[in-house]
This record gives C-alpha cells, structure tokens and sequence, in this order.
C-alpha cells in the first residue's frame, strides 16, 4: 500500500472515530453507544475508555469526560464504590444505578488520573473525597490482604463468563496502573 493511500485510511478512521465520539458525547457523559436505543447511559468502563482517547483530541470533548466523572462521582456507594452504570438503560431495572463490578472503581480512578495530566486539576480537587472513599473500597476487595484485589464471579467485563472470579490479571493490572497513578505500587 502506497503512503498516501495509508493516510487517507488513518483520516477516514481517525474522523470516524471523532464522529463516534460526538454521537456518544451526552450531557451526563460519554454513553456506550451513540446509536438511538443503544446503551444511553454512562457505564464507568465505556465512558473512561472513551475519555481517554477523546483526551488526546485536545479540548474538544473535555466538557464530556468531566461531565462522565462528574456522573459517577455524584452517584458513588456510601462505602465508596464507583457505580458500573448511571441511566435508565433498562426499564426492566427497579434502578437508575447500578454497582455489581469492581473494575468500575479502577476504570474511575484511571480516568481521574489522566484527566489531572491532561487539562487541570479541578476534578481531583472536586472529587478528593470521592477518590479517596475509591481507593478505600479496593482496599476491602483484598481479603487476604496480599496486594492484590479478589473479585466476585461476574463482575468485570467478562460479565458473561461466570468463571472469571478471584485474583483476575486484568483486574490486577487496572490496579497496578491506579497503584503507579497513586506511587503506591
């Protein structure tokens, strides 16, 4: 393939994904999906894996990934949990919230992280409380107290394999990345 001919596929992609973003950019944050009847809601996973490429768009979707924080924060656990989903998604659900993962708090604290490097610190300044209850509750998934997290059956991005429970690489990995974010590693 010829040079020219590789960056006219890279523009075509690299504008795609930018129009991706702006259909799922929403006043509460970035939504799974864009698509009319999609997962119009902010899932902690989606929205933080969306920010952190719109964040190296410049400025153009800081508005939506602070917005994505700003959702979860105001609806995180009395004990400190990060919810895995903000919206009514679902009609079946007696709730607009959901929690039920651990990599939410993870993805959460991630996105705090690289929000901070990015634009300015107001988020983690608004939130310190909210970050700190975070990282309390991935304290209390270590039963063992070994340094690593153990999580429940169902409750990552797996969700629909039951048999991915206990000490999860990916979950650990999400936990060393907050871990080296906090110079706790």
């Amino acid at each position: 393939m010829q040079n020219s001919s590789k960056q006219r596929i890279t523009e075509q992609a690299y504008d795609k994904a930018t129009d991706i973003l702006h259909s799922c950019a929403k006043p509460a944050g970035f939504y799974a999906s864009g698509l009319p009847g999609g997962y119009e809601a902010v899932w902690a996973r989606d929205s933080i894996i969306a920010s952190l490429g719109a964040s190296l768009l410049g400025m153009e979707f800081k508005p939506a990934f602070a917005k994505s924080i700003e959702t979860l924060s105001k609806n995180q656990s009395a004990l400190g949990q990060i919810p895995n989903c903000v919206g009514s998604f679902n009609e079946d659900r007696q709730s607009d919230v959901t929690f039920n993962t651990i990599d939410s708090s993870l993805w959460y604290l991630i996105g705090q992280r690289i929000y901070l490097q990015t634009y300015d610190n107001f988020l983690q300044e608004k939130y310190k409380t909210n970050i700190a209850q975070a990282m309390l509750w991935l304290k209390y998934q270590d039963p063992d107290e070994v340094g690593v997290l153990a999580q429940q059956p169902t409750s990552d991005w797996f969700d629909a394999f039951p048999h991915k429970y206990g000490y999860t690489i990916n979950t650990q990995a999400l936990y060393y990345a907050v871990l080296k974010q906090a110079g706790d590693e």
